[in-house]
This record gives structure tokens, C-alpha cells and sequence, in this order.
């Protein structure tokens, strides 16, 4: 039931979003939409923690990375496990995306919900993808 409601606000989000991004300059419109907007947060966990959530809030709007991809660009290539286990502690899924991250080869896994949940959300944000502007 919990995992519901959040897909549930998930889509309510995403729709929202689609709704304030109406509401922008025609140079905004013109150059494509925004797929992320900067929030001010403050989320508790050690510094590794911080530092992977960081790097979930750059992963582009329905794109993915794997968990060796994130230990990369942490300069910690052996940390693959370690950003699991700082996914699992993530307490803001939606807004810091730890859906978007899988494994090395493409699999879905490792999603304190469930793939099912993690695949419906990959899917949610496909289903909202800009149109490219026909010319």
C-alpha cells in the first residue's frame, strides 16, 4: 500500500512539474524543457552518503546509471556495494533517484520497494518524456 501512494504522488510530481514547465519563457519552450529544478535539502547521513545522493540529483530525468557508474564518479571505483547500501538508506526516493540507478548489466536490482516499484517509475518518467519540437 505504501509503495502505491508513493507512485501514486510520483505521478501527481511529475504531472505538476509538466504543468509549471507550461508556465515558462517562450526561450525556455524554444530551447526544450527543464527536467530538473534545485531543491534546497537537507538529509541526515555520513559523507559518503551525502556524496552519493549528490550524484543520484545529477543523473539526468529518465536516464539510468549503474552502481559502478556512481562509484566512479566518486573516485571510489571498488564502493559499487557501498552506493547500494546509500541508496537503501536514501529517505527522499523520489526526489533524490535512487530508481535510477542498476546494475552493471542493465538489470533491474536492488530497490528497497521492489523491482516491480523501480521498473514503474523508470516507465513513469519514459511515459513523460518531452517531445523533440518539430521544425
Amino acid at each position: 500500500w505504501y509503495w502505491f501512494m508513493v507512485l501514486l504522488l510520483a505521478k501527481q510530481i511529475i504531472t505538476l512539474y509538466h504543468a509549471v514547465q507550461k508556465t515558462t519563457t517562450k526561450d525556455q519552450q524554444s530551447l526544450g524543457k527543464r527536467q530538473q529544478f534545485s531543491v534546497a535539502l537537507d538529509i541526515s547521513g555520513t559523507e559518503f552518503q551525502q556524496q552519493v545522493y549528490q550524484q543520484l540529483r545529477q543523473i539526468p530525468y529518465a536516464q539510468t546509471r549503474s552502481y559502478k557508474d556512481i562509484a566512479l564518479a566518486l573516485g571510489k571505483p571498488g564502493a559499487a556495494r557501498a552506493v547500494g547500501m546509500a541508496n537503501n538508506r536514501n529517505r527522499l526516493p523520489i526526489i533524490i533517484p535512487c530508481h535510477r540507478v542498476i546494475g552493471r548489466n542493465g538489470q533491474l536490482v536492488g530497490f528497497a520497494s521492489g523491482v516491480e516499484i523501480k521498473q514503474q517509475l523508470l516507465e513513469l518518467e519514459q511515459d513523460y518524456l518531452p517531445q523533440p519540437l518539430s521544425v
